[in-house]
């Protein structure tokens, strides 16, 4: 089972979509699966602590020619 959380994006991720992943860091992961935890809380910590990693920019595929 998963759960994409979303929220409002920021640059820049903004210029492609106005939303974009919540992203939460490892130290919340156990917490966020714990049955009795607060998600709404940890949600929160995730908004204020954002995580940010650099996309990579892969060049456009080559198509084969047959």
């Amino acid at each position: 089972m998963f759960a994409v959380i979303t929220r409002e994006s920021v640059e820049p991720v903004s210029s492609i979509h106005n939303r974009m992943p919540l992203i939460l860091g490892k130290d919340s992961l156990r917490e966020w699966v714990r049955p009795d935890s607060d998600p709404g809380r940890i949600a929160k910590k995730a908004l204020t602590n954002m995580v940010m990693e650099k996309a990579i920019d892969y060049p456009e595929p080559k198509f084969m020619q047959i």
